[in-house]
């Protein structure tokens, strides 16, 4: 704000120019006292125009002020100048006076007030700028700043030694301590709009600024400077800077932990600093400064971020990169020379908040910044529908995404069935993410709509459904799938009313269930033998065998000692016995998934990999970052068809173990469709497999999961045990080879025989059990199944033998011994390298899936309990 006080002021009745001290003396002795008294009003009337107020007048003396605060101050002395009245002691009463009430008190006006707001309209005062220091004035301000600088003491241990500037300091320190001490002293100019040194000009030739020598002086001698004061003078401006190791820290910390701060706390020196001396007028700079330091490292990890380093982390985050895949790639691409190399999550977090780089937000406040984004109506965002919350506690909040590209899958994918899961711990609010998935022609599942609510009720699920009845009125699953929880399937069955969609529970659930329960009712010993019993009732896809399995299950159930047995057979039978179309695989032909773990994966990825395990996360955050999990979730499902993979694993598994099956066609009990008995060489024909080929199957033309021989694991189905929707177990491939191999053999010898798309004969005759082999594939492809078959044998022979070494080991330990030695000198000279080398463990080369781990002591073959079928 402008001081008048510093100002050149102008006589109003003549030239005479002077400060208002000397002003008023001028007007007092040339102009007159009246004159004078007019240029004092006029003053208070400049003052209050200053600061924005109006001039206060005294009621009792006429006396002027330019603000409310000073007439309060004056005010304060009229009423210590009152004389105060005696109070008489007999006119004090504690009871009000009896007697009509004096109706002057009644009617009486407030008290006048004292002051108030002169309208008056003053002369004006002549302002001509700033009072011009004289030169010696120059010097004095020099001088002032070199007192500033306080005396330093030398920060070498045992050196008593005090000097006035830095400059001391760093000489002082180059002759008696450390000869590596040194000042540099630069200067730069502007030429043709370029900041060149006239000393290093090969160097810096091509700067434009002196920040950027700084930068790379800074980087060079591993220095961080921090600015300590700017002084301005009539030459120009100085900067200071020092050693940012410099200075005293006090603790702030408290005891909490029962100890004081671990910190470094209290003085510490360094000599180093940098001193920036600039004219913007002449454009000229002068450095001088030294980057050697006492104290401390110089260290690269020490550093802080320049410009340069702060454009580059600012570019990757305005690309969409997280802060986890930010310090994975500045890790690969920077070394242990460079300051990005070790960035650390703190600094790119106080970069996003200088920069306000959080992608998503729009407002400080969290719901402030959705309904901004509401507002926006932008087609991309697909926000169908924002509740905010009703009261403090957030009920009632509701948010509804549904994208266009989201849209488009939900028109081509959604009649084959939906699977629904819900998720907590998303964001830093008591919310819940609902999302609905389905499969795409792959059998790989996307996700399609996302429920952001307070509550996971029948209520808030249905507010979904009506989002997407609006865009799609057509929706009309086959299957429903979720845990077993109701609110999902009751709030689609609200809304869509006559869709026939069946509901199925997810399998992994049910069992999860089932488990928990018999661990607290049913001893160890006990829970070993049925826990296999239940996981074969789940996967039993033949109705005769899936009834036969629940008798022996409850039998075994009431055979165990006491009643704990019949503990879980009562809750069997309450809970699950009367909705097995919901859970048994009998009653799910066709089905696209058998569990929930689309959208079980789809949420941990989501926690995972894109908000990188953050649980304490904005709303708004959150949301921006399910638009980029979708389009993560593109990219990845790009790299592979997982169900096609498998598909082809179990045909090469067939084809290797093809010669210990035999296949037999038979009739088909449906007319269109062919059945086939599989199972291995010398099996029974009443305990093989029966695998059954549709005319035809539901799978897009374009996207499908069917393996090079044409199995589908939707056309195709067997009765054993393997039961993963989409995928075609061993015994259909064998199925399927067998048909081809006997087209080809017959299409040679020039036999009329029936296609696989040819109606199917009820007159053929059954084949023999062990057929005879039929050579009919190439050279190249023949002998490479005899060596797959060989090294099946050896890995066979090895198994045998180390059975029986084990066996003879625990019996004779001496012949053991020597019989291991044989086998290690026949062995040892047919290994590849005499190197010393780390073993893998049998099976460690082949990662276990998530079903292969929860199902790994189940067995797949036939039971004893098949001679009944």
């Amino acid at each position: 704000m402008m001081r008048l006080s510093d100002q050149i002021l102008g006589c109003p009745n003549c030239d005479y120019k002077a400060r208002s001290s000397n002003m008023r003396k001028h007007i007092g002795a040339v102009h007159g006292e009246e004159t004078l008294k007019k240029f004092k009003e006029a003053l208070v009337a400049k003052k209050a125009a200053i600061s924005g107020s109006k001039v206060q007048k005294c009621e009792v003396c006429a006396h002027i002020c330019p603000t409310i605060g000073g007439m309060k101050t004056h005010m304060k002395l009229h009423k210590r100048n009152e004389a105060v009245k005696p109070v008489d002691p007999s006119e004090v009463s504690l009871f009000e006076e009896s007697g009509e009430k004096d109706e002057t008190n009644v009617m009486r006006e407030p008290p006048k007030k004292k002051f108030h707001c002169d309208d008056t309209v003053y002369d004006t005062v002549n302002v001509y700028g700033r009072v011009t220091r004289p030169a010696s004035d120059v010097n004095t301000v020099k001088e002032r700043e070199r007192d500033r600088e306080m005396r330093m003491r030398c920060p070498v241990a045992g050196c008593l030694v005090t000097v006035g500037t830095r400059l001391s300091l760093v000489e002082h320190m180059a002759a008696n301590h450390d000869s590596r001490f040194n000042l540099e002293n630069d200067e730069f100019y502007d030429e043709k709009a370029l900041t060149v040194s006239r000393k290093q000009k090969d160097n810096i030739k091509n700067m434009k600024l002196i920040k950027e020598w700084m930068d790379m002086r800074q980087t060079e001698s591993t220095t961080t400077f921090i600015k300590k004061k700017t002084v301005q003078s009539e030459s120009g401006s100085t900067t200071y800077y020092h050693c940012q190791h410099e200075g005293k820290y006090d603790s702030k910390g408290t005891l909490r932990f029962g100890h004081v701060t671990k910190k470094e706390t209290g003085t510490s020196s360094c000599p180093a600093f940098l001193k920036v001396f600039s004219n913007a007028e002449k454009q000229v700079f002068k450095v001088v400064g030294c980057f050697q330091h006492h104290g401390h490292k110089q260290e690269v990890v020490n550093q802080k971020l320049n410009e340069e380093d702060f454009e580059v982390l600012k570019k990757m985050m305005l690309d969409g990169f997280t802060n986890k895949q930010i310090l994975h790639k500045l890790v690969k691409t920077y070394n242990e020379n460079h300051r990005l190399f070790f960035s650390t999550p703190d600094d790119l977090s106080n970069l996003r908040k200088r920069e306000l780089l959080f992608p998503g937000r729009r407002h400080d406040n969290d719901l402030e910044s959705i309904l901004l984004r509401v507002n926006e109506s932008n087609d991309s965002d697909g926000i169908r529908l924002y509740n905010p919350p009703e009261n403090a506690s957030g009920e009632g909040f509701r948010l509804v995404i549904i994208t266009p590209q989201q849209i488009d899958l939900i028109k081509k994918y959604s009649h084959r069935g939906i699977t629904m899961d819900d998720t907590h711990h998303c964001t830093t609010y008591r919310l819940k993410l609902s999302t609905m998935l389905v499969c795409d022609g792959y059998d790989r599942g996307v996700p399609v709509a996302f429920l952001l609510s307070f509550s996971t009720t029948t209520i808030d699920v249905e507010k979904m459904f009506e989002c997407v009845k609006v865009l799609f009125p057509q929706f009309n699953p086959q299957f429903v799938m979720s845990d077993e929880a109701y609110v999902f399937y009751n709030g689609f069955s609200n809304v869509f009313p006559g869709s026939h969609a069946r509901k199925v529970l997810c399998r992994w659930h049910i069992f999860r269930t089932w488990k928990k329960m018999a661990k607290n009712t049913l001893n160890e010993s006990s829970l070993l033998k049925l826990l296999p019993k239940l996981r074969e009732l789940l996967r039993e896809p033949v109705k005769e065998h899936f009834n036969r399995r629940i008798t022996e299950i409850l039998h075994f159930l009431g055979s165990l000692e006491g009643k704990k047995g019949e503990i879980f057979a009562d809750y069997f039978r309450s809970r699950y016995l009367d909705r097995v179309s919901e859970w048994s695989t009998t009653e799910r032909e066709g089905i696209i998934f058998h569990t929930s773990m689309y959208a079980e994966s789809w949420h941990s990825m989501l926690k995972k990999e894109i908000l990188d395990g953050k649980t304490k996360i904005r709303v708004d955050t959150l949301v921006n970052q399910l638009y980029n999990a979708v389009e993560w979730v593109a990219r990845k499902l790009a790299k592979g068809i997982p169900r096609l993979a498998k598909n082809h694993r179990h045909c090469r598994t067939a084809a290797l173990e093809l010669r210990h099956y035999v296949v037999i066609e038979e009739q088909a009990e449906f007319d269109g469709e062919r059945a086939f008995r599989v199972g291995r060489v010398g099996t029974d024909v009443e305990k093989m497999y029966i695998v059954t080929e549709k005319p035809s199957c539901l799978c897009l033309k374009e996207e499908n999961t069917h393996c090079s021989c044409g199995g589908c694991g939707y056309r195709h189905l067997c009765t054993c045990l393997n039961q993963e929707a989409g995928v075609c177990c061993k015994h259909i491939h064998m199925a399927l080879r067998t048909i081809e191999s006997e087209v080809e053999v017959f299409e040679i010898d020039g036999s009329d025989v029936m296609t696989r798309t040819s109606s199917p004969d009820l007159s053929v005759p059954h084949r023999p059990i062990n057929p005879p082999p039929k050579s009919i594939q190439p050279a190249a492809t023949t002998e490479k199944d005899n060596v797959l078959q060989k090294l099946e044998q050896l890995i066979g022979a090895h198994s045998t033998l180390e059975e029986y070494l084990r066996k003879k080991l625990a019996t004779d330990p001496d012949g053991a011994a020597s019989e291991i030695q044989n086998a290690l000198d026949a062995v040892l000279p047919l290994l590849p390298s005499n190197q010393p080398a780390l073993p893998l463990r049998r099976h460690a080369s082949h990662s276990l899936t998530a079903r292969q781990t929860m199902n790994e002591h189940l067995k797949l073959e036939v039971y004893y309990f098949l001679d009944y079928y």
